[in-house]
């Protein structure tokens, strides 16, 4: 999973000419990428080592990349995306009764 996710970071700044901010992925694709890191559980250090936030979308059948010009410090101001989409830091998941 890991090495998709460079690869699709790769072909995004070669199309866009800028570096991606906003990973989308699905539950099952998260799951796959939290192992590929050596603390699973660490979601901002993954999150920063990506050098991304991470959105969690019903929606996404495959991983995909966007970017925003504005920087939010805390997933409770990141853009609200309808009730399809979770934005997860450390703290959204520690509190995220259900777990992944």
């Amino acid at each position: 999973m890991l090495s998709y996710i460079y690869r699709i970071v790769r072909e995004y700044q070669k199309t866009h000419h800028c570096s991606p901010n906003l990973l989308y992925l699905n539950k099952e694709q998260f799951h796959h990428l939290r192992h590929a890191f050596s603390d699973p559980d660490n979601i901002d250090e993954m999150s920063r080592q990506l050098a991304m936030h991470i959105i969690i979308s019903h929606d996404a059948l495959h991983p995909h990349l966007a970017r925003i010009e504005k920087c939010w410090a805390q997933a409770d101001q990141l853009p609200r995306f309808g009730t399809r989409h979770t934005a997860f830091t450390q703290k959204s998941l520690r509190n995220n009764k259900k777990g992944l």
